[in-house]
C-alpha cells in the first residue's frame, strides 16, 4: 500500500515538473539552523557538517514533499557520498525529524522515504533526492517554519588539499554551490505544488562558493542518477 503510494506520487513528478508554480510556502537551505539562513560553510576540519531543508508559510493539507539538491561544480573527492565514491553512502546521514523544537518536523504518520546520493561523472555534478510520503498532514500552521530534512556529512575522513587516495577524501576545501533544483508539496487532491526559495535567501554554498546556482540538470539527467 505505501510502495503503490510514493510510486504513484513520484510517477506525478515526472508529469508536472514543467509546471512549476510558486504559491503555498517557501523554503530555506542553511547550514546548521532552520532560520536565520547560514548561507556559507566552510571546511574547519574533520567533523559531521548539517545542512537544513525547511519549509514555511505552507497553507495546505498534504501527503508528503519531495525535493532535489544538486552538488557542483566539479564535485571533488570529499563530496562524493555516492557508493562508488570516496566517502561512500556511510558516511551521510539523512533525517526527516524536527531539527529543534522550533522548527518541528513536515511528516506524518506511516511515512515512506526514498533517498539518494547520486553522481554524473560525465558532468562532475552530484544530486541528492529527498522524497516522503505519509498519511494526511491536516494541521498545518503557515506562521511556522518545518523541517522537511537534516542532512548529516559526515568528514572525518576530510582533508584539504589533494589529499592521499586510499587513506583520506580530498579537497574539501574547494568551493561548491547547493542548489535546490526543486521542492514541492504532495496535496491531498493529488497535484504537487511547487515551492520558490524564501525572499532573502542567499545562494546556499560551501567554502565560499561558487556564488552561482550550479547548472540545473534536467529531467532525465536526474532520473538517471538514482537506482
Amino acid at each position: 500500500m505505501k510502495i503503490a503510494r510514493i510510486v504513484v506520487s513520484l510517477a506525478l513528478l515526472a508529469v508536472v515538473a514543467g509546471a512549476a508554480h510558486a504559491q503555498g510556502g517557501c523554503y530555506t537551505l542553511s547550514w546548521n539552523s532552520c532560520t536565520p539562513q547560514v548561507a556559507d560553510q566552510a571546511f574547519t576540519g574533520p567533523a559531521i557538517y548539517k545542512l537544513v531543508l525547511s519549509a514555511t508559510s505552507v497553507d495546505k493539507p498534504n501527503v508528503g514533499h519531495d525535493s532535489n539538491i544538486v552538488i557542483g561544480p566539479n564535485v571533488p573527492d570529499a563530496w562524493r557520498f555516492d557508493d562508488a565514491g570516496c566517502q561512500t553512502g556511510s558516511q551521510m546521514a539523512l533525517s526527516n525529524n524536527a531539527f529543534n523544537k522550533a522548527c518541528p518536523s513536515m511528516k506524518g504518520t506511516n511515512s515512506l522515504t526514498i533517498t539518494n546520493f547520486g553522481y554524473d561523472p560525465g558532468s562532475k555534478i552530484a544530486a541528492l533526492r529527498l522524497a516522503i510520503t505519509y498519511d494526511n498532514l491536516l494541521t498545518i500552521v503557515p506562521a511556522t517554519r518545518y523541517t522537511l530534512w537534516v542532512m548529516s556529512f559526515d568528514h572525518t575522513y576530510s582533508v584539504a588539499g589533494a589529499g592521499t587516495p586510499g587513506v583520506d577524501c580530498g579537497n574539501a576545501d574547494q568551493g561548491l554551490a547547493f542548489n535546490v533544483e526543486f521542492c514541492q508539496m504532495l496535496q491531498v487532491d493529488g497535484f504537487a505544488n511547487f515551492i520558490q526559495a524564501c525572499p532573502g535567501n542567499a545562494p546556499c554554498t560551501w567554502a565560499g562558493g561558487p556564488q552561482v546556482p550550479t547548472v540545473p540538470a534536467s529531467w532525465g539527467r536526474v532520473k538517471g542518477l538514482y537506482r
